[in-house]
Protein backbone atom coordinates (compact mmCIF):
# COMPACT_ATOMS: atom_id res chain seq x y z
CA UNK A 1 0.00 0.00 0.00
CA UNK A 2 1.26 3.46 -0.82
CA UNK A 3 2.10 5.40 2.28
CA UNK A 4 0.08 8.34 3.50
CA UNK A 5 1.91 10.19 6.22
CA UNK A 6 0.26 11.57 9.33
CA UNK A 7 2.60 14.45 10.09
CA UNK A 8 2.86 16.05 13.51
CA UNK A 9 1.36 19.54 13.69
CA UNK A 10 3.07 20.45 16.96
CA UNK A 11 5.37 23.13 15.52
CA UNK A 12 2.81 24.70 13.20
CA UNK A 13 0.06 24.51 15.78
CA UNK A 14 2.21 26.13 18.44
CA UNK A 15 2.91 29.03 16.10
CA UNK A 16 -0.80 29.40 15.40
CA UNK A 17 -1.92 29.20 19.02
CA UNK A 18 -3.01 25.63 19.82
CA UNK A 19 -4.60 25.56 23.26
CA UNK A 20 -5.61 22.90 25.73
CA UNK A 21 -8.36 23.05 28.30
CA UNK A 22 -6.32 25.50 30.41
CA UNK A 23 -6.73 28.36 27.95
CA UNK A 24 -10.42 27.66 27.55
CA UNK A 25 -10.80 27.81 31.36
CA UNK A 26 -8.81 31.07 31.47
CA UNK A 27 -11.36 32.58 29.09
CA UNK A 28 -14.25 31.30 31.15
CA UNK A 29 -15.43 29.09 28.27
CA UNK A 30 -16.00 25.36 28.84
CA UNK A 31 -13.83 23.30 26.51
CA UNK A 32 -15.94 21.31 24.06
CA UNK A 33 -15.75 17.55 24.42
CA UNK A 34 -14.10 16.31 21.23
CA UNK A 35 -13.34 12.82 19.91
CA UNK A 36 -10.70 13.35 17.21
CA UNK A 37 -10.20 17.09 16.86
CA UNK A 38 -7.62 19.33 18.53
CA UNK A 39 -8.84 22.88 19.07
CA UNK A 40 -7.00 26.08 18.19
CA UNK A 41 -7.75 29.35 19.96
CA UNK A 42 -8.87 32.62 18.47
CA UNK A 43 -5.30 33.86 19.03
CA UNK A 44 -4.26 32.06 15.86
CA UNK A 45 -2.95 34.30 13.12
CA UNK A 46 -4.88 34.55 9.83
CA UNK A 47 -3.50 32.56 6.94
CA UNK A 48 -1.09 34.35 4.65
CA UNK A 49 -2.08 35.28 1.12
CA UNK A 50 -2.05 32.54 -1.50
CA UNK A 51 -3.31 32.17 -5.08
CA UNK A 52 -4.90 28.91 -6.21
CA UNK A 53 -7.60 28.04 -8.77
CA UNK A 54 -10.78 26.08 -8.15
CA UNK A 55 -12.39 23.46 -10.38
CA UNK A 56 -14.33 26.19 -12.20
CA UNK A 57 -11.10 28.10 -12.91
CA UNK A 58 -12.04 30.79 -10.42
CA UNK A 59 -9.46 32.34 -8.08
CA UNK A 60 -9.27 30.59 -4.74
CA UNK A 61 -7.52 32.90 -2.27
CA UNK A 62 -7.56 33.49 1.46
CA UNK A 63 -10.71 35.59 0.99
CA UNK A 64 -12.64 32.44 0.00
CA UNK A 65 -12.37 31.36 3.65
CA UNK A 66 -13.84 34.60 5.00
CA UNK A 67 -17.30 34.29 6.51
CA UNK A 68 -17.36 30.51 6.19
CA UNK A 69 -16.19 27.43 8.06
CA UNK A 70 -14.03 25.24 5.83
CA UNK A 71 -13.11 21.60 6.33
CA UNK A 72 -9.95 21.17 4.24
CA UNK A 73 -8.18 18.02 3.12
CA UNK A 74 -4.96 17.79 1.07
CA UNK A 75 -4.49 14.87 -1.31
CA UNK A 76 -4.62 13.89 -4.98
CA UNK A 77 -7.08 12.20 -7.31
CA UNK A 78 -4.80 9.23 -8.15
CA UNK A 79 -4.65 8.32 -4.45
CA UNK A 80 -5.73 4.67 -4.27
CA UNK A 81 -7.41 4.58 -0.91
CA UNK A 82 -7.08 7.27 1.75
CA UNK A 83 -8.25 10.22 -0.35
CA UNK A 84 -11.44 8.66 -1.74
CA UNK A 85 -12.27 7.14 1.63
CA UNK A 86 -11.74 10.47 3.37
CA UNK A 87 -13.86 12.36 0.85
CA UNK A 88 -16.61 9.75 1.20
CA UNK A 89 -16.60 10.40 4.95
CA UNK A 90 -16.58 14.15 4.26
CA UNK A 91 -19.71 13.62 2.16
CA UNK A 92 -21.32 11.84 5.10
CA UNK A 93 -20.22 14.66 7.38
CA UNK A 94 -21.77 17.25 5.07
CA UNK A 95 -25.00 15.27 4.91
CA UNK A 96 -25.07 15.17 8.72
CA UNK A 97 -25.29 18.96 8.70
CA UNK A 98 -28.49 18.92 6.66
CA UNK A 99 -31.32 20.32 8.75
CA UNK A 100 -28.94 22.19 11.04
CA UNK A 101 -28.23 25.92 10.90
CA UNK A 102 -24.58 25.15 10.08
CA UNK A 103 -24.61 23.63 6.59
CA UNK A 104 -25.19 26.91 4.76
CA UNK A 105 -21.89 28.45 5.90
CA UNK A 106 -19.83 25.24 5.77
CA UNK A 107 -17.68 24.26 2.81
CA UNK A 108 -15.55 21.19 2.14
CA UNK A 109 -12.34 21.94 0.24
CA UNK A 110 -10.12 19.32 -1.39
CA UNK A 111 -6.64 20.67 -2.18
CA UNK A 112 -4.79 18.62 -4.80
CA UNK A 113 -1.03 18.54 -4.26
CA UNK A 114 -0.60 16.86 -7.66
CA UNK A 115 -1.12 19.70 -10.16
CA UNK A 116 0.73 17.86 -12.92
CA UNK A 117 -2.03 15.25 -13.27
CA UNK A 118 -4.92 16.95 -11.49
CA UNK A 119 -6.07 19.48 -14.03
CA UNK A 120 -9.09 21.59 -13.19
CA UNK A 121 -11.25 19.33 -15.39
CA UNK A 122 -10.03 16.26 -13.51
CA UNK A 123 -10.68 17.97 -10.18
CA UNK A 124 -14.19 19.00 -11.22
CA UNK A 125 -15.16 15.42 -12.04
CA UNK A 126 -13.49 14.06 -8.93
CA UNK A 127 -14.99 16.31 -6.28
CA UNK A 128 -18.34 16.34 -8.09
CA UNK A 129 -18.52 12.57 -7.72
CA UNK A 130 -18.61 12.98 -3.93
CA UNK A 131 -20.77 16.11 -3.75
CA UNK A 132 -21.41 18.94 -6.23
CA UNK A 133 -20.98 21.41 -3.37
CA UNK A 134 -17.40 20.32 -2.69
CA UNK A 135 -14.63 22.63 -3.89
CA UNK A 136 -11.49 21.28 -5.57
CA UNK A 137 -8.45 23.53 -5.82
CA UNK A 138 -4.83 23.30 -6.93
CA UNK A 139 -1.92 25.41 -8.16
CA UNK A 140 1.81 25.29 -8.64
CA UNK A 141 3.89 23.74 -5.91
CA UNK A 142 5.08 27.17 -4.79
CA UNK A 143 1.48 28.36 -4.57
CA UNK A 144 0.35 25.22 -2.76
CA UNK A 145 3.13 25.58 -0.21
CA UNK A 146 1.87 29.01 0.81
CA UNK A 147 -1.26 27.31 2.12
CA UNK A 148 0.06 23.89 3.09
CA UNK A 149 3.23 24.73 5.01
CA UNK A 150 1.73 27.12 7.61
CA UNK A 151 -0.89 24.45 8.34
CA UNK A 152 1.79 21.80 8.92
CA UNK A 153 0.76 19.81 5.84
CA UNK A 154 3.45 17.61 4.31
CA UNK A 155 3.57 16.05 0.87
CA UNK A 156 6.29 14.49 -1.28
CA UNK A 157 6.41 12.77 -4.67
CA UNK A 158 7.58 9.18 -4.88
CA UNK A 159 8.56 7.45 -8.15
CA UNK A 160 9.26 8.40 -11.74
CA UNK A 161 7.24 8.87 -14.90
CA UNK A 162 3.50 9.43 -14.73
CA UNK A 163 2.76 6.58 -12.32
CA UNK A 164 4.19 8.23 -9.22
CA UNK A 165 2.65 8.30 -5.76
CA UNK A 166 2.33 11.27 -3.46
CA UNK A 167 2.91 10.83 0.26
CA UNK A 168 0.82 13.37 2.16
CA UNK A 169 -0.59 14.23 5.55
CA UNK A 170 -3.90 12.53 6.35
CA UNK A 171 -5.21 15.13 8.78
CA UNK A 172 -8.14 17.40 7.99
CA UNK A 173 -8.01 21.03 9.10
CA UNK A 174 -10.82 23.38 9.98
CA UNK A 175 -10.44 26.99 8.87
CA UNK A 176 -12.72 29.49 10.60
CA UNK A 177 -14.57 32.48 9.17
CA UNK A 178 -11.63 34.84 9.79
CA UNK A 179 -9.37 32.61 7.69
CA UNK A 180 -7.73 31.23 10.84
CA UNK A 181 -6.92 27.63 11.71
CA UNK A 182 -9.49 26.55 14.30
CA UNK A 183 -9.01 22.77 14.64
CA UNK A 184 -7.08 19.76 13.37
CA UNK A 185 -8.89 16.43 12.86
CA UNK A 186 -6.66 13.37 13.21
CA UNK A 187 -7.36 10.17 11.25
CA UNK A 188 -9.06 7.80 11.03
CA UNK A 189 -11.93 9.98 9.84
CA UNK A 190 -15.54 8.94 10.08
CA UNK A 191 -18.55 11.02 9.13
CA UNK A 192 -20.09 10.71 12.58
CA UNK A 193 -16.96 11.79 14.45
CA UNK A 194 -16.33 14.68 12.05
CA UNK A 195 -19.88 15.91 12.46
CA UNK A 196 -19.93 15.45 16.24
CA UNK A 197 -16.67 17.35 16.79
CA UNK A 198 -17.54 20.03 14.25
CA UNK A 199 -20.93 20.72 15.82
CA UNK A 200 -19.33 20.89 19.27
CA UNK A 201 -16.79 23.42 17.96
CA UNK A 202 -19.48 25.50 16.27
CA UNK A 203 -21.66 25.56 19.38
CA UNK A 204 -18.69 26.55 21.54
CA UNK A 205 -17.86 29.34 19.10
CA UNK A 206 -21.38 30.77 19.03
Amino acid sequence: MRRVLVVSLVVAASALGVAGGYLWQQRGIPAPQLQRATMVTNDAQPLQDFQLRDQDNQAFTRERFNGRWSLVFFGYTHCPDVCPLTLAEAKGFYDHLSGTPYQADTQVVFVSVDPKRDTLEVLKRYVGYFDPAFIGVTGTRAQLDLLARPLGIYYAYQGDGNDYAVDHSAVMVLIGPQAKLRAVFSPPHTAGMLASDYLAIRRAAS
